[in-house]
């Protein structure tokens, strides 16, 4: 849901307040017309928007844009409004047509509200096929940044547990946020907000003392070592062990 996209006092978007309540996993049943108001604005306040994108001359990286705006659960309204993505090898699209895309992919409203990308043309003036060729993207991009990872940073962002790092973990994630390759997945604003959130938001603890020969990768260790000392109730990662 794009914070500035839609109306929250608009007695007509109280259905869509209602399903991004349920997408959020909370349960707006009891909740009066007012409640659900204010519970959609401190949820949008607590999450961590995409960064905006500020005034230039030439198109963004449209995959990018994609991409932190699905792992943020949102997005800020650009500031200039005129820019454009690119999405594939053809001309660019304007961004409107990707901050639609996205407020209808995180949406469970598709069968509710004229979502097709006819009717998204018609009501936003661009043409349909910049909606289906940016549809594309979208899905290759959702397909990437969807998976557990997505998932765990989503969880933390809404506060659903308690991240614990040491200096050592978080000076690792910084290493690797600001990897080139990466900027396929996560541009590098987004990096740098997350690599902040580390500093500001997740529990520090201590390093813990070098422990050998508990994961087949010794320089996987020391995460074994920290999640006891931590005394932490999940340590969540990719690799089998």
């Amino acid at each position: 849901m794009g914070r500035a996209m839609i109306d929250i006092d608009d007695p007509g978007a109280l259905p869509e307040l209602r399903r991004f309540i349920v997408s959020v996993g909370l349960d707006p049943s009891g909740l009066t017309d007012d409640e659900v108001r204010a519970r959609v604005r401190v949820l949008l306040d607590e999450r961590v928007p995409a960064p905006a994108v500020g005034f230039g001359d030439g198109p963004i990286n449209g995959r990018e844009w994609f991409a932190a705006a699905l792992t943020a659960g949102g997005f800020r309204q650009p500031e200039d409004r005129d820019r454009r993505a690119v999405v594939d090898a053809g001309e660019p699209v304007h961004l409107v047509v990707l901050a639609i895309l996205v407020m209808r992919h995180l949406s469970n409203a598709r069968p509710q509200q004229p979502w097709t990308d006819e009717s998204l043309a018609a009501q936003s003036g661009q043409p349909v096929e910049d909606f289906a060729r940016a549809q594309r993207l979208l899905d290759e991009v959702a397909a990437d940044v969807g998976g557990p990872p997505a998932q765990v940073l989503s969880a933390w962002v809404q506060e659903r547990f308690e991240l614990v790092v040491s200096p050592l973990l978080r000076t690792e994630a910084q290493d690797v946020l600001a990897r080139p390759k990466l900027r396929r997945w996560v541009s590098h604003a987004a990096a740098q907000e997350l690599v902040q959130a580390l500093h500001e938001t997740a529990i520090l603890a201590n390093d813990p003392p070098a422990q050998a020969g508990l994961t087949p990768d010794p320089d996987n260790d020391y995460l074994i070592a920290l999640a006891r000392s931590a005394d932490v109730a999940y340590l969540v990662s990719g690799t089998p062990t």
